[in-house]
């Protein structure tokens, strides 16, 4: 009897705690989900500051929707990060000696500050818990935040190179010269092999030409990684090792609805030249623009051009394209401008266009796709090239004799070969001497 009675007790006891063992587990689960759901907001936040602080010299607007979109392509409990541009992002002014963020306009300060929410306000709202609405408690607000700075004043991004860890990412070889006027040089290779310079070859920096004269860091050319240097050595800048990873400056259009928008361009109905003289008129071209005589002039009217097939190929004659943006989109689609070929290519001209300012810009390569083909500039004292240069996800071959290609290249990996002397003008561009870092501080 008193056996049976001391089971009794125990099932009594059982069933009145396991409501109590119940709720701790359950708490432990909420407490780890939370944790969880606050480092992926953590992630977003960081990620989306960065992006951010890229374009603390260009507008507001871009400055807020670059925040934005970054922190969509993160997501926190399933869901995608979704911020308020105006109210989660805030521009100030970070001390370094005292660690603190003050906010101040845009335009003003140093850095930015992100907050990822999951809050009773935020766009997503707060997180609903899994065990919490048995004891009344369903939802918990979460948030967190990041700091990004600009600084360094290492040269600016005349050149940027972005791949992350390829070796001979940026390569000069030969007897080649390569000029930045008025900028630096960015390599974000972690390979200690990063750049390759050859023996004879020559990089010269400039410092900007600025009213008053120029009172910043020498212009440099800053890396990730190391870099192998061929023979007896080559002809070099200043060189900042370990900088921190530059983040690609035009990075936002790839999650754009506005390169969305010239994507859809090729659901459309398209344009065909027929590679003799003519002037043509901005759409789309799905069997690319290819110029091969001597005797043809071509003339591109002002405005945007998507260039799908075998790409821009122009070997010969006379190329005139002011105030345009060429969009080379498709797996086979490469630029290449060579021979004994004059071109004249000026940057789309559209204020308040994330396109403002690019004159080739390189469609992005989609997960899955075959690796994009090589572009190749071999030019001439007859080449006038401005504008930007954008090749995120492509290889670009340079060479040539007194060439000048661009105010600002951005591309994977960059290769300059022969006897080449090539020139990147960054003079009177907007330099900015604070692009050569970007990191994080809080």
């Amino acid at each position: 009897m008193r056996h049976a009675n001391k089971e009794g007790i125990s099932l009594v006891w059982t069933v009145l705690m396991l409501p109590v063992f119940v709720g701790f587990v359950g708490l432990a689960i909420d407490v780890g989900y939370a944790v969880w759901v606050a480092q992926q907001l953590q992630v977003a936040a960081d990620a989306a500051a960065l992006s951010s602080a890229a374009y603390l010299n260009q507008t507001e607007e871009f400055a807020r929707s670059a925040a934005q979109l970054v922190a969509e392509r993160n997501a926190a409990a399933g869901d995608p990060v979704q911020i308020d541009p105006d109210a989660d992002v805030e521009f100030g002014a970070f001390d370094r000696a005292t660690r603190t963020f003050q906010p101040a306009a845009f335009g003003s300060g140093n850095a930015v500050r992100v907050i990822a929410r999951r809050t009773d306000d935020s766009p997503s709202g707060p997180l609903a818990l899994l065990f919490g609405p048995a004891f009344g408690v369903g939802t918990i607000n979460l948030q967190r935040e990041a700091v990004a700075l600009r600084s360094g004043g290492q040269g600016g991004d005349g050149l940027a190179v972005l791949h992350s860890d390829q070796p001979g990412a940026f390569t000069v070889t030969g007897n080649s010269t390569l000029t930045v006027a008025g900028g630096g040089i960015h390599v974000n290779s972690s390979h200690d092999e990063g750049a390759v310079l050859g023996n004879a070859s020559t990089i010269n920096l400039t410092e900007p030409v600025v009213e008053g004269g120029w009172t910043g860091d020498a212009p440099a050319l800053s890396i990730t990684g190391g870099t192998r240097i061929l023979g007896n050595g080559a002809n070099l800048p200043l060189i900042h090792y370990g900088a921190p990873p530059m983040p690609d400056p035009l990075g936002f259009l790839e999650f754009s609805e506005h390169v969305d928008g010239l994507r859809a361009m090729m659901d459309g109905p398209g344009l065909s030249y027929d590679g003799k003289t003519a002037v043509i008129s901005p759409g789309y071209y799905p069997d690319g623009i290819r110029v091969n005589s001597s005797k043809t002039n071509l003339s591109l009217l002002p405005g945007i051009y998507v260039v799908s097939g075998n790409g821009l190929d122009i070997n010969g004659g006379t190329f005139y394209a002011d105030g345009v943006m060429l969009f080379i989109t498709g797996d086979n689609a490469r630029v290449s401008l060579r021979g004994n070929t004059q071109v004249h290519l000026t940057p789309y001209q559209s204020e308040g266009s994330p396109f403002n300012g690019i004159s080739i810009f390189r469609d992005y390569q989609k997960p899955g796709d075959a690796a994009l083909p090589d572009s190749t500039i071999n030019g001439n004292s007859s080449f006038v090239i401005d504008g930007t240069l954008y090749f995120p996800n492509a290889h670009l071959e340079l060479s040539g004799s007194n060439v000048t290609v661009g105010n600002r290249i951005i591309v994977r990996t960059i290769g300059i070969g022969g006897n080449s002397n090539i020139t990147i003008n960054r003079q009177g561009m907007g330099y900015d001497p604070q692009m050569g870092s970007i990191f994080l501080v809080s």
